[in-house]
């Protein structure tokens, strides 16, 4: 928490040998009694509390031997492979992805247009068939996506049935992995709720 206004001051110019006074900081900046050389001012941004910080930096740092966390040097080392256009964001080269799920009696596959997504609006298809192999075309279909980081929210895209699936559309504005979950409601049947991960690549 910063200290109250009256607390701020600026301490008096310090001494320095002679013929070395350029070499110091005249203007140092004094905080609850404290005295700072630098002005830049680390936070917790978004995070509540530094614990909160901690624990989503720790769950995207990837594991090295033994479960221990690699060495933070080398995890922005290897995050910089493969990047492009997406400063400071890590990412693999996305591969075009299929995903197919058996629901009970019906089997979901999910898709996109393009194949290979990037930053930027992509489209969801997902073709649903029952046991027979028989497409349905009768369902309702609603899909939720998001990034799962912490302070994020799921959003709503509509599906509508055409050319053989259910398509809706979805801003996937970051390079990374996102999670959608195909919300498809049957008349007469229970309702189907299955999550799917996609990765998307850099922006055009």
């Amino acid at each position: 928490m910063c200290a109250p206004a009256h607390e701020w001051q600026r301490s008096p110019p310090t001494s320095a040998p002679d013929g070395a006074e350029e070499a110091y900081v005249d203007d140092m900046l004094e905080i609850a009694g404290k005295r700072f050389r630098s002005r830049l001012m680390l936070g917790s941004g978004k995070f509540r509390t530094a614990d909160e910080m901690r624990g989503a930096y720790e769950a995207k740092m990837p594991m090295g031997e033994g479960g221990v966390p690699a060495t933070p040097g080398r995890v922005g080392e290897e995050g910089m492979k493969g990047m492009k256009d997406m400063s400071g964001m890590a990412m693999g080269a996305a591969k075009p992805d299929m995903k197919v799920r058996k629901v009970g009696a019906y089997v979901l596959t999910l898709t996109t247009v393009p194949e290979i997504p990037k930053a930027g609006e992509t489209t969801l298809r997902l073709k649903l068939t029952d046991a027979s192999g028989k497409p349905v075309t009768d369902a309702s279909v609603v899909f939720m996506y998001t990034m799962p980081m912490p302070g994020m929210t799921d959003t709503k895209a509509v599906a509508i049935y055409k050319d053989g699936a259910y398509e809706g559309k979805a801003m996937l504005g970051m390079a990374g992995i996102w999670e959608v979950t195909t919300q498809v409601t049957i008349s007469g049947k229970a309702s189907i709720s299955e999550k799917f991960r996609v990765q998307v690549g850099g922006g055009m």
